[in-house]
C-alpha cells in the first residue's frame, strides 16, 4: 500500500477579515511534495470562520487533490469558550461560485471573523447544520491540541457529564 500524506489544516491568513491574497501556494506544494517524499497527497486549506478564495483557486488550478473547507468556531454553551470545528464540503468541483456561496453564509454566521471568548453571537452546531442544509458535508472537531477542542466547550460546573474515555 502506498502512503497518502494528508493535511487538512492549513492556514493561508494570520487575519481572517483579511484574506491573504497572495499565500504562496507554489512554495506550499513544494514543501508537500518534498516532505511527503512525492506521495500522493489530500489538502485543504482551512482558515477561521472563512474560505480565501485566492488560495484555492490558486491551489486547484496546481492540483486536484484538494478537499474544501474551513475551521470555525463553535459555541457550545453559553458561558464556555467556543471550540474549532473543521468543516468539509462535498462538492462536484470547487470553482469561484461554490466558494463565494459558502462564503456568504460564512459572513451571516461569522460577520467578525475574528472570534475571542467574550465575542456574542458565536454559531451554535445547530447554527451551522441548519445553515449549510444544501450542501453535503461532514463536521469534524478539533483535536489533539490543549485548545479549542470540543471537551473545552463544555461547562465543568457538573451539569453536563462529558465523558472523556
Amino acid at each position: 500500500m502506498k502512503p497518502i500524506y494528508i493535511d487538512l489544516h492549513i492556514h493561508t491568513s494570520e487575519n481572517p477579515n483579511e484574506p491573504n491574497s497572495n499565500y504562496d501556494i507554489d512554495t506550499l506544494l513544494l514543501k508537500v511534495k518534498n516532505f511527503s517524499q512525492n506521495a500522493t497527497f489530500m489538502l485543504s486549506l482551512t482558515d477561521h470562520n472563512m474560505i480565501n478564495k485566492n488560495a484555492y483557486l490558486d491551489l486547484i488550478s496546481k492540483t486536484d487533490h484538494v478537499l474544501l473547507g474551513a475551521e470555525l468556531h463553535i459555541r457550545n454553551y453559553p458561558n464556555v469558550p467556543p471550540y474549532h470545528c473543521h468543516i468539509f464540503f462535498n462538492v462536484s468541483s470547487i470553482d469561484e461560485k461554490v466558494i463565494s456561496d459558502i462564503n456568504k453564509i460564512l459572513d451571516l454566521l461569522y460577520p467578525e471573523k475574528i472570534i475571542t471568548d467574550d465575542t456574542k453571537n458565536i454559531p451554535s452546531i445547530e447554527d451551522i447544520v441548519k445553515s449549510f442544509d444544501l450542501f453535503d458535508f461532514i463536521l469534524l472537531p478539533h483535536g489533539g491540541q490543549s485548545h479549542r477542542t470540543f471537551d473545552k466547550s463544555i461547562p465543568r460546573n457538573g451539569e453536563v457529564k462529558f465523558d472523556t474515555t
